[in-house]
């Protein structure tokens, strides 16, 4: 050990543990050990290794000593990545989290539609400041909504915690999203104010859905002998759906407004629960006859005003490889790719005739991140054939020409692929699968545009691709340290 470099030193005892505070246990070993364990050097190279330091991303990261950067960036670097926040379930709110300036800074992503493509709105959520005092590293939160000497806290929840908190959510079998496996994470966690947890403050009654601006009769959807505990206390009635801002300054002060009414209050009753975005598997067919959609999150605009200020939902979309025998066990016990909460629902009658090609076969699976009252997020809002599957699943004749329903314009469509889209009642209740397709359109703005339009319509919501990813290129995980991907 005397005569290893200490790059190399501390690069053999990683592989042992990475944890900042193991590492700093083989000290005890010897001497040498432990001067190797003080120098400056060494965390600079476990940084670089286990962080992948640059100097372009130090000029983001908060000036410490490396020791303390390493130590800094282990407990927030793995919470950078996009989220969904899932207190406003059925519909959710995009966030991103990433270091910048120093701190990690926590920002809701609203879009508001223009023309052909999106505007990127960033609304402040919370800020963690990091510093290092005689060798400690300390961190607080700061927001906009917070009011002076009032604490707020950030913790790791398990997913069968997550709470819906939106009036909506008694349209669905129950609050707790997680707990029914409407909506899956695989890391999430909650931000509250106070220094203690609230027991949110109970109605003892189910609320008043008739002041939610909804068409008379949308109440006949819900399920009178409906699982639904006694609710709690709900968002404001800025979470309602109302009517989307049309300028992005509007959509700044409304969003602001929404978070002040969620966590502006020293006891706030309702936790502000993110969950993490899974990462879309890299992979992407090489094939030209396939889409060249980028796996990764795409914005649509729904245009329905019954969705108000959040008509525009967030998709994401990823390939799915399935061999002959994974088709026909989807077929027999749907899990991949047509899986609904709960089980017990059909994939599409279609799969069979897929299955009897005895081939593999790559799908395109597009999952709603933001959803509405009728599919909500978590939810498969659609499902791609990427092969030629015309000799055996019966063809209703792919669409020449579709409206988009941001622009209300008429399209032409240049390549089709057959597709299964999701179809339901308010409250996710009684959903289907519909066979449609995936149609991509002519160049109008020098990029390919795509959208799904189901057989019996004649109107389809154009994807885009969500800018923000370009800059932030984290939502692919595998970089990091196995043990926090």
């Amino acid at each position: 050990l005397q005569h290893l470099a200490p790059d190399i030193l501390v690069e053999i005892l990683s592989y042992i543990t990475h944890n900042s505070q193991g590492l700093s246990s083989f000290g005890a070993l010897c001497q040498k050990v432990n001067g190797t364990l003080n120098e400056e050097s060494a965390w600079q190279h476990l940084c670089q290794k286990y962080w992948h330091s640059s100097d372009a991303r130090l000029k983001d990261w908060p000036v410490l000593s490396a020791r303390g950067l390493y130590r800094a960036l282990e407990q927030w670097m793995p919470m950078e990545g996009f989220y969904v926040l899932t207190t406003a379930f059925p519909w959710g709110l995009l966030a991103l989290l990433r270091i910048q300036s120093g701190k990690l800074c926590a920002r809701v992503v609203r879009f508001l539609p223009d023309t052909d493509k999106f505007s990127e709105i960033e609304v402040p959520l919370f800020e963690v400041s990091i510093c290092e005092e005689k060798g400690n590293i300390r961190s607080s939160i700061s927001a906009p909504w917070l009011q002076p000497n009032v604490a707020a806290t950030v913790a790791p929840i398990e997913s069968s915690q997550l709470l819906a908190s939106a009036e909506e959510s008694a349209f669905f079998m129950s609050r707790k999203i997680g707990e029914v496996g409407l909506f899956q994470a695989r890391r999430a966690f909650r931000l509250e104010v106070g220094e203690d947890s609230v027991e949110p403050k109970r109605t003892g009654k189910k609320p008043a859905t008739g002041n939610l601006g909804y068409p008379y009769g949308l109440q006949d959807y819900i399920d009178s002998d409906s699982d639904q505990e006694d609710e709690v206390v709900f968002l404001s009635e800025n979470w309602s759906p109302g009517r989307l801002g049309e300028t992005e300054d509007e959509v700044k002060q409304h969003t602001s407004a929404m978070l002040r009414d969620m966590l502006g209050s020293s006891r706030s009753q309702i936790p502000c629960d993110l969950a993490l975005i899974r990462s879309p598997d890299e992979f992407m067919p090489a094939d030209p006859s396939v889409p060249r959609l980028r796996p990764g999150l795409y914005v649509g605009d729904y245009a329905h005003a019954l969705y108000g200020q959040f008509r525009v939902e967030v998709l994401l979309l990823d390939y799915v490889s399935l061999t002959p025998d994974e088709i026909r066990a989807e077929l027999q016990d749907p899990r991949r790719l047509f899986g609904r909460p709960g089980g017990g629902h059909p994939p599409p009658a279609q799969l069979q005739a897929l299955a009897e090609m005895n081939q593999t076969i790559t799908f395109m699976r597009v999952v709603k991140q933001c959803g509405d009252l009728h599919v909500p997020m978590g939810a498969t809002t659609f499902v791609a054939v990427c092969a030629d599957v015309s000799s055996v699943l019966t063809q209703t004749p792919a669409p020449s020409r579709v409206q988009n329903r941001q622009t209300w314009s008429w399209e032409s469509v240049v390549r089709s692929w057959r597709g299964f889209g999701t179809l339901a009642t308010p409250g996710f209740a009684r959903p289907s699968w519909a066979t449609g397709w995936l149609v991509q359109f002519a160049h109008g703005t020098g990029e390919d545009r795509f959208g799904f339009v189901w057989d019996r319509n004649q109107d389809a919501v154009v994807l885009k691709w969500i800018g923000l990813q370009d800059t932030c290129p984290f939502l692919q995980r595998s970089w990091l340290p196995e043990d926090v991907r």
